[in-house]
Order: structure tokens, then sequence, then C-alpha cells
């Protein structure tokens, strides 16, 4: 069985992102944000991240300019499956 790895390394390409979706990507707690200080939107939703606190700081480390940190809009879900609600 492989291993699909998940990366945002290509994104270094593109440092004045501004916004970036990148929903339903199956990201996990182990993925890694290039430096992006333009970004002010992100969304990851229904991805594998279950350490938001820890996603966040990783966030907050690559959106780091001159100015500060350029926050405006994060979102985040988890996907519901059958298996999290008990059925089958």
């Amino acid at each position: 069985m492989s291993v699909i790895r998940r990366s945002l390394d290509g994104l270094s390409s593109f440092p004045e992102l501004e916004e970036l979706i990148v929903d339903n990507n199956e990201l996990d707690d182990g993925v890694v944000f290039p430096r992006l200080p333009t970004l002010h939107t992100l969304m990851i939703n229904k991805n594998r991240i279950s350490f938001l606190r820890q996603a966040v700081a990783a966030l907050t480390e690559a959106m780091r300019c001159a100015k500060g940190v350029n926050y405006g809009h994060l979102s985040q879900s988890r996907a519901i499956s059958p298996a999290s609600l008990g059925t089958s």
C-alpha cells in the first residue's frame, strides 16, 4: 500500500497569493504551509486536520511578514462520516 503525501510546497511560487481554498484535499496535521505573507483568506474545510491550534500556529508563522500577521478569514471544518456518528 502506498502513502500519498499531501503537500502545499508548490504554493511558494505564488508569493502574492491572497486567497486560498484547499477544501477536500485530505490535508492532515503534518501539512506544512509555505511562507505566504499576503494571504488573508484560507479555507481548509473537510480535510484531516484534527489539531486546529497546531495548524493555526503553523499558519501564523507562514503568514508572518514585516507588518506582523495579516489575518483575515480562516474556515475549517471536518467532514462528518457515518463512522463518527456511530452508524455504518
